[in-house]
């Protein structure tokens, strides 16, 4: 939801077309609700992202948003309470969903609270999702036991019209799996477990078991009674996937792979239809001598594959930029980083607010956005810059901002 209205109409209003009638829901997952919930109030162009969900809903499907809130803090201000108030208007349904995360959300009280408001609100509880085990996950996440404990004493403080909520839940290989407690079988203690959404469909909400484990905090350490080990767990479902992509291979529609199988195939099409460019450095110095730049002057390796002006590849552009002789730029800032290349020449650069410093051909400069610089040739020869920048990203995003 970063994107200006008329870039998300981009996206969505194509999936409305009586072509695709058989595409019943629109699903946006978005944390803008919580950290920014003036994008559905007081932005320049809120009122035309409401009226673009009111487009959707007109259109006989259901327009869903995944809001992330990861405090009932999030959604005590009376902005954030006005936002939800006005998506849920358009007629869309918000659910709400979060991972549980140590020292930011694990007191049950916490979540009882969230649920609860957003209930009151109009908003539906969805999930509550265990700390993938990515990054710094030793840091946020709980153990599994713990997780469920957690959950369990918050769901059963809340009303029915709450328990809509599932938990804790894994975004695993095999799919989704929930932990549904604990209990002992001939005398030992296991997880209960099932599958919410599954490779396999028969797998579906039916019970599992695996060994208890007071440490692991994720499904992979825990062992099944069909595995002794983590190898041969792994093994069973990497041939599942390989079963998976030959029915998709096939053109079985019920294959869970399907639809990313279609999707990657329609991308490896749409990049074999790019072609290669070559820019030669005869080509560039005849442009740079024959045209008549100013101070700021930029030469964009333009591609003609991309449909975006002055986009040299996916998201990125390559700029020549001059600055004359005795001459400088404005100190400046904006919403894209810069990667500067010095081909020629010698002069200083001035960061933030900074003593200058010296480059000369050679070096490199990373300038990250909305840090200020500014560019100074004290020598009687151009200072020639070759710069990577993301600026095409900010500008079909809606968020190419600069400041001076």
């Amino acid at each position: 939801m970063i994107m200006n209205a008329r870039a998300l109409g981009d996206y969505i209003r194509p999936l409305l077309i009586p072509e695709l009638n058989h595409v019943k829901n629109i699903r946006i997952g978005t944390k803008s609700v919580a950290y920014w919930p003036q994008r559905y109030v007081t932005d320049k162009d809120t009122d035309d992202v409401l009226r673009l969900f009111e487009e959707v809903v007109a259109s006989g499907k259901n327009l869903a948003l995944m809001a992330h809130y990861n405090h009932p803090q999030e959604m005590q201000t009376e902005i954030s309470q006005t936002a939800l108030k006005r998506i849920i208007a358009t007629g869309a349904t918000v659910r709400m969903q979060s991972p549980l995360i140590r020292h930011i959300n694990e007191n049950p009280q916490g979540w009882a609270t969230l649920w609860t408001t957003g209930v009151r609100l109009g908003a539906i509880p969805y999930y509550m999702f265990v700390e993938r085990d990515t990054g710094p996950n030793e840091y946020f996440g709980l153990p599994l036991y713990k997780a469920w404990q957690i959950f369990q004493q918050a769901y059963k403080s809340v009303s029915g019209l709450a328990r809509t909520v599932r938990g804790p839940s894994m975004s695993a290989l095999p799919s989704k799996v929930m932990i549904d407690g604990t209990t002992e079988i001939a005398g030992e203690k296991v997880f209960v477990l099932q599958f919410l959404q599954a490779r396999n469909p028969d797998w579906v909400r039916r019970p599992f078991f695996a060994k208890y484990d007071q440490k692991a905090s994720w499904l992979w350490p825990l062992k099944g009674q069909s595995f002794d080990d983590y190898q041969p767990y792994n093994n069973f479902f990497i041939e599942l996937i390989s079963s998976d992509l030959e029915q998709a291979l096939l053109g079985n529609m019920n294959s869970p792979l399907k639809a990313s199988t279609d999707v990657l195939r329609d991308v490896c099409e749409a990049l074999r239809k790019e072609k290669s460019v070559v820019w030669s450095k005869s080509h560039i110095f005849h442009q740079l001598i024959t045209q008549d730049f100013t101070s700021r002057g930029a030469l964009f390796l333009s591609n003609p594959n991309r449909t975006f002006d002055g986009e040299t590849v996916h998201d990125l552009s390559v700029t020549i930029q001059i600055i004359k002789p005795e001459d400088s730029t404005t100190k400046h800032s904006h919403s894209f980083w810069h990667l500067y290349f010095v081909m020629s020449g010698r002069g200083e650069i001035i960061l933030e607010n900074k003593n200058p410093a010296i480059i000369v051909n050679g070096d490199v400069i990373y300038v990250p956005a909305w840090i200020e610089h500014k560019f100074i040739n004290c020598e009687h020869e151009n200072l020639i810059l070759y710069v990577t920048q993301n600026l095409p990203s900010m500008a079909n995003q809606g968020t190419l901002l600069r400041k001076d």
